[in-house]
């Protein structure tokens, strides 16, 4: 059990979210496919950008599972439309029924060989998963022990919080969200050594468990990084057990998966980017190429100079996941480096595009809704300081403040269980946006456009931001 295809309706978010990040936690990667998003959309984006023909797959992976989250009639209408028969594999094929009475199970068993399970809540779930996807025994019932401790410390919260979400704005915060990791790394070690097994074991037993201590490790020392404090863990202590499970393990897809994990640890823990360049260069293949490639972008932005590097880079992430909205603005940020607006300002409309649908339904989550916010704001100083287009610039730069608008009506937030939080974390994200500085923009391109009206309004809107900072 190392890969698998994942398909959802993008505003699916629970369970999807956390069955994801449940997988990711434990080296088990996950290929995005979405119901509503699908190969017409995905070629769509490619139309102002021929040059990826260059850099289309050669062949296609194979996925040890296809997961189908069902939320409707419409979803498998959808399956039906869309499945290539001719290279469908039954029994790889596992439907997850999330409507509230289960209703769907004679639909699919219409299929016929797939496996199905009903949402019964997110232990349960994660139990079938582990069921049906790993044969070992033992690694069975580490996994199952993972699932509980994430089910119960409520983990996928706190990876959202600490790798997803900006720094703490206060000391008491920061250590909340440590405090929870150090939690849930000493509750997953304490479940490793009842079974006598120990981190560094020159031995592959309980090899996912081991993978999601050193991964939470990882992250949390990530989080202290960000907040530009001192690593909680010390780096070698990670890299030790990681290299130690890589050189017991075969050449296989999860072998990938602790090198990627190890590769990450040298460029963001041990600040070695040389080191890690060469070995995203290895890693360059199905299925982890988009992220491998974004990472070999981003080395030639800050390390290499070379932006036509980079944009070659991100054009192939963009090619093997195309919904890779943060490859698409990076993308596009390196078009307006070169000069090139046009391209720029069609990799800023490819991330509205790919988030259009999760906007639409109120389920934006906060780095989504940053990206989507910014790439309205570059779009709009490109109309206006490269094209001297006002009106342009207004819609655009109007778009980014609706986008912000929107954060107090996002569904995301009732994911979580504490609703103080869930408010805190949409007071921290609006924050974060210089709205005043938008404003002031707004106010600006009214004069210049001459619609006195627009201008008086965000005059105002400027002084009421004004008299709170005062405040």
């Amino acid at each position: 059990m190392q890969q698998i295809e994942f398909t959802y309706r993008s505003t699916n978010i629970d369970p999807s979210i956390s069955v994801m990040l449940f997988m990711r936690l434990n080296g088990i990667y996950i290929y995005e496919k979405f119901f509503d998003f699908g190969r017409e959309e995905e070629l769509s984006l490619f139309t102002k950008f021929p040059e990826y023909e260059e850099y289309k797959m050669e062949e296609a992976w194979e996925s040890d599972a296809q997961f189908y989250v069902m939320e409707s009639t419409q979803d498998v209408d959808t399956f039906l439309r869309t499945c290539d028969w001719e290279f469908f594999n039954p029994k790889k094929c596992v439907f997850i029924d999330t409507t509230k009475d289960g209703f769907l199970k004679e639909l699919t068993e219409a299929i016929g060989g797939v496996q199905y399970i009903r949402y019964r809540g997110n232990t349960s779930l994660l139990h079938d998963i582990i069921d049906i996807l790993e044969p070992d025994r033992t690694e069975r019932e580490f996994l199952k022990n993972v699932a509980e401790i994430y089910c119960e410390k409520k983990v996928w919260q706190l990876n959202l919080v600490g790798k997803y979400f900006y720094p703490a704005e206060t000391q008491e915060r920061f250590d909340e969200v440590t405090d929870a990791y150090r939690e849930v790394v000493h509750a997953l070690k304490n479940k490793l050594n009842m079974y006598g097994v120990r981190l560094g074991d020159k031995s592959t037993i309980g090899m996912y468990i081991r993978y999601a201590v050193c991964n939470l490790a990882y992250e949390a020392n990530l989080y202290c990084i960000r907040n530009k404090k001192t690593q909680i863990y010390w780096p070698e202590s990670i890299v030790r057990p990681l290299s130690q499970l890589a050189g017991n393990l075969k050449e296989n897809r999860f072998k990938d998966s602790v090198e990627l994990l190890l590769t990450q640890v040298y460029d963001n823990l041990m600040m070695e980017p040389n080191r890690a360049y060469k070995k995203y260069l290895e890693m360059c293949r199905e299925p982890y190429s988009a992220f491998c490639y974004y990472k070999k972008a981003e080395y030639w932005i800050h390390f290499g100079d070379n932006t036509r590097h980079a944009i070659r880079y991100y054009l192939h992430s963009a090619v093997h996941f195309p919904q890779y909205y943060q490859a698409w603005f990076h993308l596009g940020i390196a078009y307006v480096q070169t000069g090139e607006y046009r391209r720029a300002l069609e990799a800023f409309r490819n991330v509205k595009v790919i988030l259009r649908n999760r906007r639409y339904e109120s389920v934006l989550r906060p780095i989504e809704l940053e990206y989507l916010y910014r790439a309205y704001c570059c779009s709009g100083y490109i109309q206006y300081n490269c094209f001297g287009d006002f009106d342009m610039a207004l819609k655009e730069d109007l778009g980014a403040e609706k986008v912000w608008s929107e954060i107090d009506d996002s569904r995301f937030y009732l994911l979580l269980d504490d609703k103080e939080d869930a408010e805190y974390i949409k007071s921290t994200i609006k924050q974060q946006f210089n709205i005043g500085s938008l404003y002031r923009i707004i106010y600006k391109l009214a004069m210049k456009a001459g619609d006195s009206y627009l201008a008086e309004g965000y005059h105002k809107k400027m002084q009421k931001i004004q008299n709170k900072t005062i405040v």
